[in-house]
């Protein structure tokens, strides 16, 4: 037997013993769906993104739009000049330090609320945004030492009712900073945490940054109609966040409604461009497309708003470098026997 036969008998051999052995996923029998079988392997293989939450999905200026040109030029004209006028003032120091941090200028941004939290001691602003800095440049046992105490105060106080005060912007943001940093914390905090936002999460269904957090719980385990459910009566009562168009842009990818994924993604973008989160789905949107290209510059673009994205970069590499598959290795080897006989 010729040598190029034997690589062809040993190619089928190989090939039947695979298929032998190939077990369907999820339990998917004959007969089942095709589309359905597809849109459950895309779950279980893409839903842990949306574990990973950044900081920068969430902006805390939200007068522009998402328009950071506009942002940058009213920092530098009108806040950047009030706070060298007056930068011990809380109106002056809290609105330019949450503008810096929204421009990603985040060394200047943890300067003016260390200041602030020395100058206004007792409240809780300076200590809320302080943390999140430390969560977004991944210091996030300090941060957890700055955002657990203001989530439990509320906590303790009973989360709602007349004890536990108005929820101001600073302590739902230290609530959404703890849930955004919760998974990277030692077992402990991490425990210490989830009893928190366990109980906070459960009574703010109205609270658009709240939904979003319990909307990407829901859609991690598989629970689609039911993120689907809070998403929209938070959008039917008024209560928008471009975050949220994200995670029907998710929903609609794990089925496997890529256009309709796509435009979810799209509207996202219109509101909040600089969401990484958004930009790394987008991408992944149009690489089930076939548009490759355009992919990456959608990855490119998250990692340009957040260089520390680790699945973004993962993620670009697998694009670059792609795997080899069995079949296609072993292709390759019959193809080059074959050049040599």
């Amino acid at each position: 037997m010729s040598r190029r036969n034997l690589s062809l008998l040993l190619i089928t051999a190989l090939c039947l013993i695979v298929s032998l052995f190939t077990v369907p996923v999820f339990g998917a029998e004959k007969g089942d769906d095709s589309k359905t079988s597809k849109k459950q392997k895309l779950f279980k293989k893409k839903s842990h993104l949306i574990k990973d939450l950044r900081f920068g999905d969430f902006p805390l200026v939200t007068d522009f739009q998402g328009d950071k040109t506009k942002l940058q030029k009213y920092t530098t004209e009108v806040l950047q000049e009030q706070y060298k006028a007056t930068p011990r003032v809380f109106s002056s120091a809290i609105p330019y330090g949450l503008a810096l941090i929204d421009l990603d200028q985040i060394d200047k941004a943890y300067d003016v609320f260390d200041q602030a939290e020395k100058d206004f001691i007792g409240n809780p602003t300076p200590k809320a945004y302080k943390g999140w800095v430390l969560g977004s440049t991944g210091d996030y046992q300090k941060a957890y030492e700055y955002l657990y105490p203001l989530a439990k105060e509320k906590y303790d106080a009973g989360v709602i009712g007349f004890s536990s005060g108005i929820w101001l912007a600073p302590h739902i943001d230290a609530v959404l900073g703890l849930a955004l940093i919760k998974d990277k914390l030692p077992q402990k905090e991490k425990e210490n945490a989830t009893v928190i936002l366990d109980e906070v999460m459960k009574y703010f269904k109205k609270q658009p940054k709240f939904a979003a957090i319990n909307a990407a719980d829901d859609i991690n385990k598989g629970n689609f109609e039911e993120a689907k459910k809070k998403i929209e009566y938070v959008k039917s009562i008024g209560q928008d966040y471009p975050l949220l168009d994200t995670f029907l842009g998710v929903i609609s990818y794990a089925e496997g409604d890529f256009e309709e994924s796509l435009k979810h993604f799209d509207i996202a973008s219109e509101t909040n461009p600089y969401s990484p989160t958004n930009h790394l789905m987008r991408a992944r949107t149009l690489l089930a497309l076939g548009e490759k290209e355009k992919a990456l510059d959608s990855i490119d673009l998250a990692l340009e708003y957040d260089p520390n994205y680790e699945f973004a970069s993962e993620e670009k590499q697998k694009i670059l470098n792609p795997k080899k598959s069995f079949f296609s290795v072993l292709a390759g080897i019959f193809t080059r026997d074959s050049k040599q006989n």
